[in-house]
Formats: structure tokens, C-alpha cells, sequence
């Protein structure tokens, strides 16, 4: 059986991570539509032109940092579920 002060101390904790997981949901879902947005004006542009290129780079760069977020999201996850084990796809 818990004793009170262990159950505050879990409970504090699931809280933690319900902030964690839910900001890096957030910063994800911006990277997303970010990208989205990038790709759509690329979708308008002649394929010649130089504004490709920074876009395409820029696109590259945050779709790098989501792997990181979307990594570090499955691990607050796992920590969450008590599930450590699914480390999930290989990087």
C-alpha cells in the first residue's frame, strides 16, 4: 500500500510529464506545420528557382530537429506508460 507522501510524489511526477509530453507535442506539431507550409510554397515556385534551395534547407533543418523532439517523446512516453522496453525504430 502507498503511504501519502509517495502518492503526492507520483502524482507530481505524472504531472511533469504530462507537461513534457504535452510541449513537445506542441513544438512537433509547429515543426509540422511549418514544414507543411515551406513544402506548399515550394509547390509554387519553378524548380530553378534560388528560393528552393533555402527552403529545401530550411525544411531539412527542422525535420533533423523533430527526429530529436519526436525521440525524446517516445522516452517520456515509455517513462510515462512504465513501458521502458519499446525504444521504438532504430536512429
Amino acid at each position: 500500500m502507498d503511504r501519502p507522501g509517495r502518492r503526492s510524489t507520483r502524482v507530481g511526477r505524472m504531472s511533469d510529464l504530462d507537461d513534457d509530453l504535452h510541449v513537445t507535442a506542441d513544438a512537433i506539431e509547429a515543426d509540422a506545420a511549418r514544414i507543411q507550409a515551406i513544402e506548399q510554397e515550394k509547390s509554387t515556385l519553378d524548380a530553378d528557382n534560388p528560393r528552393t534551395v533555402d527552403l529545401s534547407v530550411e525544411s531539412n533543418r527542422i525535420a533533423r530537429a523533430m527526429m530529436t523532439k519526436t525521440k525524446a517523446e517516445l522516452e517520456i512516453a515509455n517513462e510515462a506508460t512504465g513501458d521502458e522496453g519499446s525504444a521504438g525504430p532504430p536512429t
